[in-house]
């Protein structure tokens, strides 16, 4: 029975090839957005699933002077055992660029220091070696799998020697550890926060460092793994009596206060835990290793995940439905030779089974080559293969079934339901078949995928406009044509000296040092500072040479820069007074109407305002700033302080300034232009806009397929009534107009039911934005425009069939 069924849909197939063409593609494209999409968003919530304990496994924060680092105190693990819900911990440093020797080869690689507990933490597993002693000793090396091949060729490295330089910032190649490769990390299922080559061992000292220096600087990443029943606000708790049972006495002298006391000194420090689930999601610390979850992205495309998925459907049941006059026959006749509604649906659920089954082998292919592909276009990169893990396939398996059934149940019942005798005496597909209202359902799945497909249009038009309007604002300062020299700290006591012999060039107007530079990635956050006895304000510290202002094109609103003098060297400082210069939003903020000569705290006296401009996330609102003098020789030579340095003409002379960096330095200058900077965080933005773009062109596509499947169902059932409309003298264009009536009136109540969804949405989305366009009323009246011209395209071949039917073959059997 069931081969002879298989027959039956080979030959249905083929009968209506077109159709089935139509059908095929349509639920292809929306499986295949679906599942790339649900892929995307699998990888992206599956973070360190590869870890037993994952979801026991804690960062220790640190906090101090308000700002809040993902790098903790290095004493902190000493006292770890004195929390009883920390079953164990672990602690260890990250070297982003360590060059690596072996042989006569040398690399950079990514290197983390650990300790001998780090895989009791984070189980990895291992292709070679034991995981409960392969870091007991300092300096055994565990290497990644992918970086042995590649590096080495093979996976069978145990007991190879191989050289890492001891610090990042020591670059002299002779300065190198020897170290044994004592185990291969086998690459892992699932993403991880942990990007590495290698890790290497080290003891940890066996006492903690006596003062408060090992617990207020911020050196080390910590982690725990705690017991089932803890949580963040325990453990948040057990952590602050340990900063104030340790940390309180030796940064307050004489400290004798109560816990609250301590919590309200300015030098205030203390750790706090955070999941791995809240790094990912919800977590205010910078320096995180863990990349933050674009939430925004994952939600935007999970609507347009379903929008392609409920529009494929629909597609499906339209097409299905469609085919009915056509097999009108086949119908009575297998209701004459006996067969029973029940073996009728049964066929036809496992035709829809077929059709679904190789469309979604079909689609998986797809999704296969673009992630192998990883083209830029599509806007999410994906890692994972679609046959990742055995919980998706499974997943996969089980949605199939469910779509089978959803998907083919209607056009089952439907095509099933056709009375004989009406069959037999009429033949007309209207009239034979008829189920749960089936004009209503169809056209109320007409309606919701142009609502869709209206609220995809929408959201282009919208994503659009934002991330042009982000493009071109005034960013409030200069990025063209302006350098960045990044590795100074390669200068030391040169650095002044560097800086005016690349002013002396006649390709460049200025040069100034920064501790930090705008629209780029920093690990400070906003500073508390002191505005009177009972307030404080956060302010995002700059500390800049004097020169800087004019190198980047600041707009001065009122006073001038910290000397009047240019001269680069004039850092004197008034023993009255620390010369600031703010920015406009800081001066709204303290209520100054005439900042100049104002104090903010006891000495940093306000000099000068500057024109606010855009130094963080794009989507956050610009934020106070205080700009200071540069710390003094004394100290600014420890520091890797960035160099900008401006053109004087179009395009900066790269070769003129690494020629007088030749004369400073053997090694490498690390540079890049400004403007990158900016461009970087707009990039982020433009990925996820081409994301939405790329996948509602398909969405779209996908709803033009089911009008044209619509439409054919249309002339389907009304044959009969268009030949007479032409006996009594109805024209091509009466029927033209008379076909294309119904589907406006569709989209006109989809457009009216659409645009309160995406109001809601789009305002809901731009809320992300501080600085955002306005939703107005051109930007729906495009979307009608396009979605008027899009159903216009789609039904005008089949309204043109419909009114050159010819009445002789219409009504032939009337």
């Amino acid at each position: 029975m069931i081969k002879q069924t298989f027959k039956f849909a080979i030959k249905s197939f083929r009968k209506s090839g077109f159709l089935h063409l139509i059908n095929l593609l349509g639920l292809t494209l929306g499986l295949s957005v679906f599942f790339m999409i649900s892929l995307y968003i699998y990888q992206e919530k599956s973070y360190e699933s590869d870890f037993t304990h994952k979801d026991r496994i804690y960062q220790l924060s640190h906090t101090m002077l308000g700002n809040r680092t993902a790098l903790g105190a290095p004493n902190l693990p000493y006292v770890l055992n004195e929390i009883p819900e920390v079953e164990t911990f672990t602690s260890f440093k990250r070297s982003a660029s360590t060059k690596l020797a072996w042989d006569d080869q040398e690399q950079i690689v990514k290197m983390l220091r650990v300790d001998s507990s780090f895989l009791e933490v984070f189980d990895f597993e291992l292709l070679k070696g034991d995981p409960e002693t392969v870091l007991d000793e300092p300096n055994f090396a565990v290497i990644h799998e992918k970086w042995a091949k590649d590096f080495f060729g093979s996976t069978d490295v145990i007991g190879k020697l191989i050289h890492v330089t001891k610090h990042d910032l020591i670059k002299d190649s002779t300065y190198q550890v020897p170290v044994i490769i004592n185990g291969v990390i086998k690459t892992p299922k699932f993403k991880t926060q942990l990007q590495f080559d290698l890790l290497v061992s080290e003891q940890r000292p066996a006492t903690m460092r006596d003062g408060v220096g090992g617990w207020q600087n911020s050196t080390v990443y910590n982690y725990i793994v705690a017991s089932p029943a803890a949580t963040e606000q325990l453990l948040d708790r057990r952590l602050s009596d340990i900063s104030y049972k340790y940390v309180y006495p030796k940064t307050v002298i004489g400290g004798q206060g109560t816990k609250e006391d301590w919590k309200a000194e300015s030098l205030y420090s203390d750790s706090y835990a955070e999941s791995l689930s809240t790094l990912r999601t919800n977590s205010d610390t910078s320096g995180n290793l863990m990349p933050a979850l674009n939430t925004t992205q994952v939600n935007t495309l999970t609507i347009i995940a379903l929008a392609a998925l409920i529009i494929s459907v629909f597609n499906f049941i339209n097409i299905s439905t469609a085919r009915a006059s056509m097999r009108m026959k086949e119908v009575g006749v297998k209701r004459i030779m006996g067969s029973s509604k029940l073996m009728l649906i049964l066929q036809f659920m496992l035709e829809s089974f077929l059709l679904i089954l190789l469309s979604s082998v079909m689609a998986l292919a797809l999704v296969e080559v673009l992630v192998k592909l990883k083209p830029e276009s599509i806007g999410i990169v994906v890692d994972y293969s679609v046959l990742h893990s055995q919980e998706w396939v499974f997943g996969l398996i089980a949605f199939i079934l469910v779509l089978t059934f959803l998907a083919g149940i209607y056009p089952a019942v439907y095509l099933s339901s056709g009375r004989l005798a009406v069959i037999l005496k009429s033949g007309a597909a209207k009239n034979s078949f008829s189920v749960l209202n089936a004009g209503a359902l169809r056209k109320s799945a007409t309606v919701l995928q142009f609502m869709c497909s209206i609220g995809l249009i929408t959201a282009v038009i919208t994503m659009f406009l934002q991330v042009d309007f982000l493009r071109t604002r005034d960013i409030g300062y200069q990025s063209k044509g302006v350098l960045v020299i990044d590795n100074t700290s390669l200068l030391k006591e040169s650095k002044e000296t560097f800086a005016h012999e690349l002013s002396r060039l006649p390709s460049v107007s200025g040069a100034a040092y920064t501790t930090r530079l705008p629209s780029s990635i920093t690990l400070e956050g906003a500073q508390p500072i002191p505005i009177n006895d009972s307030t404080n304000m956060s302010f995002s510290i700059f500390g800049v040479d004097s020169m800087f202002f004019e190198v980047m094109d600041m707009k001065f609103v009122h006073g001038h820069s910290f000397f009047e003098s240019t001269n680069s060297d004039a850092t004197e400082i008034s023993p009255e007074y620390v010369p600031v210069v703010i920015n406009e939003i800081a001066a709204k903020r303290l209520g100054f109407e005439n900042p100049i000569g104002q104090f903010i705290g006891e000495r940093a006296k306000v000099v000068g305002v500057v024109q606010d401009f855009v130094f963080s996330d794009l989507r956050e609102s610009i934020e106070p700033v205080l700009m200071t003098s540069r710390p003094g020789k004394g100290r600014r030579y420890a520091f890797s302080h960035p160099l900008v340095v401006k053109s004087s003409v179009s395009k900066p002379n790269i070769d003129e300034i690494q020629e007088v960096w030749s004369r400073f330095s053997q090694e490498e200058m690390k540079w890049h232009f400004l403007e990158t900077n900016y461009s970087n965080l707009l990039k982020i933005e433009m990925q996820g806009f081409r994301a939405v773009l790329i996948f509602s062109i398909v969405a779209v596509i996908i709803s033009c397929l089911g009008l044209l499947g619509l439409a054919m169902f249309i002339i389907d059932q009304r044959t009969h009534e268009f030949g007479i409309r032409k006996v009594l003298g109805a024209s091509v264009a009466d029927i033209m107009k008379l076909f294309g009536s119904s589907f406006a009136k569709l989209m006109s109540v989809a457009f009216l039911m659409a645009l309160p969804v995406s109001v809601y949405f789009m305002q809901n989305w731009l809320s992300n934005y501080a600085d955002r366009i306005s939703l107005n009323a051109w930007i729906f009246s495009l979307t009608a425009l396009i979605m008027i011209i899009i159903v216009a395209a789609t039904i005008l071949f089949q309204s043109l069939k419909a009114g050159r039917l010819n009445p002789v073959d219409t009504l032939r059997n009337e």
